[in-house]
């Protein structure tokens, strides 16, 4: 899991910015959930058709690595990652795709589950922030 420094740094620079919402979804997803070895082929897969999306996501690779080095300048160990693994599955669900069954199956070979997760989490991070009463 990604702190919310990054995702903070991530908003703020602009590289989300102008990008169409199945785009965002893919992108956001990077900093939301943590994938397993086997899932990123997928996704690399549609980088290569979208190079302006692999060019935002280099980016943001960057700036996760800034942040992770000025933590360990002041001895701070905090997870940092940006993460492929559900991009491709993001993408393809935030488009509209209709055939859940095949986008389980092309993203995860039929981990059905952990990509529900993935997409409730990802759900999580594009929800606004709830303000305390009185703050």
């Amino acid at each position: 899991m990604t702190t919310k420094l990054l995702v903070a740094r991530v908003l703020f620079s602009g590289v989300l910015d102008g990008l169409m919402p199945a785009e965002l979804a893919a992108l956001l997803s990077c900093l939301s959930e943590e994938s397993r070895e086997g899932e990123v082929r997928y996704s690399w897969s549609l980088l290569k058709q979208h190079r302006d999306l692999q060019k935002r996501l280099q980016s943001m690779g960057r700036l996760a690595q800034e942040l992770h080095e000025v933590q360990r300048a002041h001895q701070v160990t905090l997870p940092v990652s940006v993460q492929v693994g559900y991009l491709a599955a993001s993408y393809r669900w935030a488009s509209g795709e209709e055939d859940w069954a095949g986008l389980v199956r092309d993203a995860y070979g039929g981990h059905e589950g952990d990509l529900i997760r993935a997409f409730r989490r990802l759900i999580d991070l594009c929800r606004p922030a709830r303000r305390e009463p009185g703050g």
